[in-house]
């Protein structure tokens, strides 16, 4: 998807959704349990997990975010077709680290990623990152291209995908 079409998509988001790194943490969690099968797909529990990890955090309970709005918007990032079709091999929090050089210094990449897809071999096919940003700057956009661009090299996975949850937009990187 083109940039112009991601933020045309952003444009689109509720006014209500009130982005947070609280907001971003609880949704990867709970993403994370689903595909790890410690949750289910079910609205309420997953609602109702949502409002124990606002209590974790130390969130009131009637502070954003709302536990219905991050279960509405865990629900439609699974329905995303793109990830429909990797759910057999989706496996979330992968260590990632490697060595590169750059002209004569050496660079080294140390990181997570959310979520990869394997093949029918056992190999990483692709690379997933959730984003749960409202409403992302082009900068930001581009540095989530550079940081999952190289997950992607460095686990061998033949595509990216920077899925931007509160739009429900997916966007391949190469």
């Amino acid at each position: 998807m083109a940039l112009p079409v991601l933020r045309d998509a952003l444009i689109g988001v509720s006014s209500t959704v009130v982005g947070s790194a609280q907001r971003g943490i609880i949704l990867h969690k709970l993403m994370e349990e689903i595909i790890n099968g410690e949750a289910t797909e079910n609205a309420v529990e997953i609602e109702g997990r949502a409002a124990l990890l606002k209590a974790h955090l130390g969130i009131e309970p009637t502070a954003e975010p709302q536990a219905a709005e991050l279960a509405a918007t865990v629900l439609r990032t699974l329905a995303l077709p793109a990830i429909q079709a990797l759910r057999p091999g989706l496996v979330a929090e992968l260590p990632v680290f490697g060595a590169g050089r750059v002209d004569d210094d050496e660079v080294l990449t140390s990181g997570q990623a959310d979520a990869i897809a394997l093949d029918d071999s056992g190999e990483v096919e692709v690379v997933v990152d959730w984003k749960s940003d409202v409403a992302p700057q082009a900068s930001a956009i581009d540095h989530y291209r550079q940081q999952i661009s190289d997950y992607r090299k460095l686990t061998g996975a033949r595509k990216a995908l920077l899925v931007f949850m509160t739009a429900g937009s997916v966007v391949e990187v190469g």
